[in-house]
């Protein structure tokens, strides 16, 4: 039988300390962040005008963003909070993003987790070449 070559690809990178901080970066950052924002998007729209949208969620968001560039500990600890209605949910993946990790990892989560938020100004490159502004 022939060896199943992606598996054994992932089990090669799953032994990589910089692919295991860059995944564990993306994790906190989405428990923190993208979560907490796809749930208030989802939350009923009579409860949430876009004008609240805007002035309390968007401008939370560009502080908090901003804040955490400067100083990112909040989010290597876990007391990070995005918006007071919507905390992230620690579930067992979450409590997992914050494992004790050997050093080399920890390091590569901290770097990689500053690359993220250090890209330009929420402008996103799309599939069709075009760049669009998320973030101001």
């Amino acid at each position: 039988m022939q060896n199943n070559q992606l598996s054994g690809s992932v089990k090669y990178d799953l032994q990589d300390p910089i692919i295991i901080g860059g995944i564990r970066s993306m994790g906190i950052i989405n428990s923190h962040i993208t979560k907490p924002i796809m749930r208030m998007l989802n939350e009923d729209s009579s409860k949430i005008t876009v004008m609240q949208t805007y002035s309390k969620y968007y401008t939370c968001l560009q502080e908090s963003v901003r804040a955490w560039m400067v100083d990112p500990q909040p989010l290597l600890d876990d007391s990070a909070l995005l918006f007071e209605d919507f905390v992230p949910i620690k579930d067992d993946v979450h409590n997992t993003l914050y494992d004790t990790v050997d050093e080399e990892i920890e390091f590569s989560t901290q770097q990689e987790r500053s690359i993220v938020l250090h890209l330009p100004s929420g402008i996103c490159q799309g599939m069709d070449g075009r760049s669009s502004t998320i973030i101001r």
